[in-house]
C-alpha cells in the first residue's frame, strides 16, 4: 500500500528544492495522490501541486531556521518552536500521515513534531553550504549535522557528492540515502538546444556571431 506522506515545504519560488519535490511527485502519481504538501505561505506553486492531486495546506510556522543573530530572527525562532510547534503537531495529527518529510535541511519543527507523535521523519538535504563554511571546524560541523538530523529516521541527499559530504561530516552512512533530482537531463538538453537555437537566430545578426563566440 502507498503510504500517506506529509511534506513540509517552506519554499516560495518554484525552483530548486520546490521543483525537486514537484518532479519527484510527478514521477510517482500514486504517492502524489495521497500526499499532503504544507507551504509556509501562499505562492504560485500551489496550482502545480494541485494538478498532481496533492492536498495543499498553508501553515506560517513551517519556516526555515536562519543563522542570523538578530532579535527579530531570535523571536521568530522561539515562536515557531513553541506555539508554532504546537500548531504543527495538531496539523500532523489531523492529517494522520504515515511519514513526515521536511523538504529542507534548515527545518527543525518537522522532526520534533514527528518524534512527539511517533511518526517516521525524513529530512532532505539540498545544499552543501555546511561543508564549505565548516570545512576547517569538523567538530562544529558534526554538531550541526547531529542537531539538524537527530529527530530524522533517514536523511536524503540529492546527489552522491552531497551524501559523501554528509557522511564525512559525521552522519552514519546507513542513515543517508541518495535520491537524485528526477528531472530528465536529456529532455532539458534537447529543450535548451531548441530554445537556444531559436533565441540565437532571432536575437543576434550574422555579423556579430563570431565576436560573441570569441568572447
Amino acid at each position: 500500500m502507498i503510504p500517506k506522506v506529509l511534506f513540509l515545504n517552506p519554499w516560495d519560488r518554484f525552483i530548486g528544492p520546490n521543483r525537486y519535490l514537484f518532479e519527484m511527485l510527478r514521477h510517482a502519481p500514486e504517492l502524489a495522490a495521497r500526499a499532503v504538501v504544507v507551504f509556509h505561505k501562499e505562492n504560485g506553486a500551489k496550482e502545480d501541486y494541485k494538478s498532481l492531486g496533492c492536498e495543499l495546506v498553508v501553515c506560517p510556522d513551517v519556516e526555515q531556521v536562519r543563522a542570523r543573530f538578530e532579535m527579530g530572527n531570535l523571536h521568530g525562532f522561539i515562536r515557531h518552536h513553541t506555539i508554532g510547534l504546537k500548531r504543527i503537531v495538531k496539523l500532523i495529527r489531523n492529517h494522520k500521515p504515515d511519514v513526515v518529510v521536511s523538504n529542507t535541511e534548515q527545518l527543525l519543527v518537522g522532526g520534533i513534531a514527528a518524534h512527539l507523535l511517533r511518526i517516521s521523519h525524513i529530512k532532505i538535504f539540498h545544499a552543501m553550504s555546511f561543508a564549505y563554511r565548516l570545512e576547517k571546524r569538523p567538530g562544529l560541523m558534526r554538531a550541526y549535522l547531529c542537531a539538524f538530523t537527530i529527530e530524522s529516521d533517514k536523511v536524503v541527499a540529492v546527489s552522491e557528492t552531497l551524501k559523501k559530504a554528509l557522511v564525512s561530516g559525521g552522519l552514519k552512512e546507513t542513515k543517508v540515502t541518495t535520491i537524485p533530482n528526477p528531472l530528465s537531463i536529456q529532455d532539458l538538453r534537447a529543450s535548451a538546444a531548441r530554445d537556444c537555437q531559436w533565441t540565437w537566430r532571432s536575437a543576434f545578426p550574422n555579423t556579430v556571431r563570431s565576436s560573441l563566440m570569441l568572447a
